[in-house]
């Protein structure tokens, strides 16, 4: 199974958005799974006031940034300013190392959260990071920090109510990554920091309902569980991938079987396995 990358075309409109699908297959190694049933209500509010990407799309960096200004984060870098100069700064890393073609600045690639990341763990701000690919293993992984998700953006979703409330409707817009920093266990609200001023929403900050989030993650949405640095580093579990029993077989009989393969078949089967 190789990467499957998909660059979303932006329908511009008065806020930016530029999230970027990139789902890697080893990722189902590091599938977040939590023993915990019971859902309660919490929040990891950033520390920081609300950031605003402006005509920038740079939501992925605005997200880590705000990420680093939660609890589990801060204290790894207790005199850095995160504001709207160290996401830019911090969007600049992301496109030097994903995989879309140019450099912020002066290119305005967009990103994506596989990439926000690996790029955290090179800085030494994270130790690793999982990913949720559920609803429930997310909202599980909510309990704990606040986690990055990337979404398709729909038009329904530009304007929140007066209680802040979206809704995952209408014509798609792009892609978009926001931090999901609470969670109201009676209405079954997650709670979404946003970067598009504090004039947005409330504060910056909107609810979306569980069932709508689910939808939007289904649609190949994701949510990346980065690790603190103090934390220890989550472990692969092979046994997680669904696929491993089907591909034993090959993998036996094409790791012994080098002599009968012509040179372009092999480098086929070491590409194959490569991505396993």
């Amino acid at each position: 199974m190789s990467t499957h990358y998909v660059r979303l075309p932006e329908q511009l409109s008065d806020h930016r958005l530029g999230r970027h699908v990139r789902h890697d297959p080893r990722s189902r190694a590091y599938r977040y799974r939590s023993t915990s049933t019971t859902l309660q209500s919490v929040t990891h509010l950033p520390s920081i006031p609300c950031l605003d990407q402006g005509d920038v799309g740079s939501c992925v960096a605005n997200t880590g940034t705000e990420l680093l200004a939660t609890d589990a984060f801060r204290p790894l870098a207790p005199s850095v300013p995160l504001d709207e100069a160290y996401a830019q700064a911090l969007y600049h890393d992301l496109t030097a190392s994903d995989d879309y073609s140019g450099t912020w600045p002066p290119t305005d690639t967009g990103s994506d959260g596989l990439t926000l990341g690996k790029v955290l763990v090179a800085r030494g701000l994270a130790s690793g990071y999982q990913h949720a690919m559920d609803v429930a293993s997310f909202l599980a992984a909510l309990q704990t920090r606040a986690v990055p998700i990337g979404i398709t953006w729909k038009s329904g979703c530009d304007n929140p109510s007066p209680s802040g409330l979206i809704r995952w409707t209408g014509s798609v817009r792009g892609g978009h990554e926001l931090l999901a920093c609470g969670y109201d266990a009676a209405r079954q609200w997650v709670l979404l920091q946003n970067h598009w001023a504090a004039d947005w929403g409330i504060g910056g900050r909107c609810w979306m309902p569980v069932a709508d989030l689910t939808a939007a993650l289904a649609d190949d949405g994701d949510a990346t569980i980065v690790i603190p640095a103090t934390v220890p580093a989550p472990v692969p579990t092979p046994a997680a991938d669904a696929y491993a029993a089907i591909r034993a077989p090959f993998d036996a009989w094409a790791l012994t079987a080098t002599a009968k393969l012509t040179k372009a078949s092999r480098a086929a089967r070491d590409a194959w396995l490569s991505v396993r």
